[in-house]
């Protein structure tokens, strides 16, 4: 999936992949239900009935339009012939709280390429017919982050993050981003930089620790963090003094099952190596604005960090 994708196009060109899957349950559905058989007979009757009427609406002008040696038969709206054509009009559809009914159409290119990932992740994942297969998933995906805001690219990451870790997914995604969000969520971080020798260029390929990359990326300009403490903007933070902290605190964490929580000793947090508890009062009065800001981020309901 290439940056240069128009998710309006990609939603549109999938579309009869929910229009195949939605026949396949019909036919899956009439065959073991054979209380539906008087429901069916009914909805054909109606079918019958505004065919015949599409007839009639064009009679009076029908002798005009199908003249002789023009090869037209005859014209008409075009009308569903049975139930399964039904599904051939479906179409992506929002609901807004009012009860008012959009199309895809009228949402914003944010919207649009959220809908078109999770929409991508359904056929690909349960459908399995027009790409992908049943052993494994394996995405490719240049700069997600493209046409989302701030809060649609953490969104999107940990949406694709959590499939991914589902050992029963078999699912895996490498992207290639310029942005400082879905590497919160990646599993494996790589830099690719251009190394000049002499008359010569070459790609030299560094791996990170998640935390190490971020910082590296803020470093070398890739993205524009300018506080590591605006990171991880939807879980929670904490912040200890040594090393031998963080690790005991990790492996309590991973015996209970806790999530969406991240823990740095205060060396690998902001990169000092002395001071301890001294440095994390310090961090705290020093971006006291960013966590304020994040206090009003949690106050609008959503699992900030605290």
């Amino acid at each position: 999936i290439t940056s240069d994708r128009t998710p309006q196009r990609v939603l549109e060109d999938n579309l009869d992949e929910l229009r195949a899957e939605l026949k396949y349950q019909l036919n899956k559905r009439n065959k073991a239900n054979k209380n539906i058989k008087g429901i069916d007979s009914d909805a054909e009757k109606a079918i019958k009935t505004i065919s015949k009427l599409s007839d009639d609406i064009f009679r009076p002008i029908v002798d005009e339009i199908v003249a002789p040696g023009n090869n037209i038969k005859s014209v008409r709206i075009s009308t569903p012939k049975e139930i399964v054509d039904l599904i051939s009009m479906a179409r992506y559809q929002f609901t807004t709280e009012e009860g008012l009914m959009l199309s895809e159409k009228t949402q914003g290119h944010g919207i649009q390429n959220s809908l078109l990932f999770f929409v991508l992740y359904l056929i690909d994942r349960n459908f399995h017919r027009k790409f992908g297969w049943k052993v494994a998933t394996i995405w490719l995906l240049e700069e997600p982050e493209t046409f989302l805001h701030h809060e649609l690219k953490v969104k999107l990451a940990n949406y694709l993050q959590v499939k991914t870790k589902d050992k029963d997914e078999r699912f895996q995604i490498i992207y290639s981003t310029h942005c400082e969000v879905f590497p919160q969520y990646s599993n494996s971080h790589l830099m690719a930089s251009m190394i000049k020798r002499q008359d010569s260029l070459s790609t030299q390929i560094t791996s990170f620790e998640k935390h190490c990359f971020i910082q590296h990326l803020n470093k070398e300009r890739v993205t524009t963090v300018v506080s590591t403490t605006a990171l991880y903007s939807d879980r929670k933070i904490v912040i200890v003094e040594g090393l031998y902290d963080e690790i005991v605190i990790k492996k309590l964490m991973a015996r209970y099952d806790l999530e969406n929580i991240e823990v740095f000793s205060i060396n690998r947090y902001i990169g000092q190596h002395r001071g301890g508890e001294s440095k994390i009062r310090a961090l705290i009065d020093g971006n006291i604005d960013i966590i304020n800001q994040l206090r009003d981020f949690i106050r609008k309901g959503n699992n900030a960090k605290v």
